[in-house]
């Protein structure tokens, strides 16, 4: 079997801020605009991938407030978006499981957002590494892959080189949201902190799922001690996954 850092997230190679921001700068009178990039991050080094539906949802309901698609470079543009609203980017292709941001809220136009997305067969590694699932659901159209809300996070340094970082563990509100931590070998636990990575334990990852959907609150915190907060959207049959960088 192939180690699980050959089939997920290669998260150095893409970075998504907390905030799911890139840089900022005016607002318009008929709504603000994101622009940026949707790369695949199965591929290493991760690459752009055109032909994916961007859609900005509401936080509030997940209604769709704007929609893209991305052109042969992978770029993308959402127009209309409304300021100073709780709001986040869902990204879907054929063969791709969908993927959601974390929930932002900007007063002003946000231009240079890196997304990411993974085929679906990729994603079904790592949730049947989540859940233990023996894999003889084969489809993610399963009831077993549908009825969940699945998320996944990489805690990175700003070095040179960025590094996966040690020590950190992970809640979160609701309570219902299962958290595991993997530290380089091929399963999930439900205990952490994350452990350093070495030659031999490449992969640090944090994952988990719900079987409810709405909005999570995440607080991630180290031994310094040093917290952040995350806002994600925990929606059935979707991923949502978050870089966080830097720590």
């Amino acid at each position: 079997m192939k180690k699980l850092k050959d089939f997920l997230f290669i998260a150095a190679m893409v970075t998504v801020l907390l905030t799911g921001c890139g840089k900022s700068g005016t607002t318009s009178s008929s709504g603000l605009t994101i622009t940026g990039w949707v790369y695949d991050i199965s591929k290493s080094p991760a690459i752009v991938l055109p032909g994916v539906l961007v859609t900005l949802r509401s936080a509030a309901d997940n209604s769709v407030l704007s929609t893209s698609m991305t052109g042969g470079d992978g770029s993308f543009t959402l127009t209309n978006a409304p300021p100073s609203t709780d709001m986040y980017i869902n990204v879907s292709a054929p063969g791709y499981v969908g993927f959601n941001a974390a929930i932002m809220n900007t007063a002003t136009d946000i231009a240079g957002m890196s997304l990411t997305i993974a085929p679906t067969k990729n994603v079904l590694y790592m949730v049947n590494l989540i859940t233990g699932n023996s894999g003889t659901t084969a489809t993610w159209s399963d009831s077993f892959y549908t009825s969940r809300s699945w998320f996944s996070m990489d805690i990175y340094n700003a070095n040179a080189v960025p590094s996966e970082v040690s020590g950190v563990t992970v809640t979160a509100f609701p309570a219902s949201c299962n958290i595991f931590y993997n530290n380089g070998s091929n399963a999930f636990f439900p205990t952490g902190p994350t452990v350093a990575p070495t030659a031999t334990t490449p992969a640090v990852m944090v994952g988990g799922y719900s079987t409810s959907s709405g909005i999570y609150d995440f607080t991630l915190t180290d031994t310094t001690p040093k917290t952040r907060y995350l806002k994600l959207p925990l929606i059935p049959g979707e991923m949502t996954y978050v870089s966080v960088y830097p720590w």
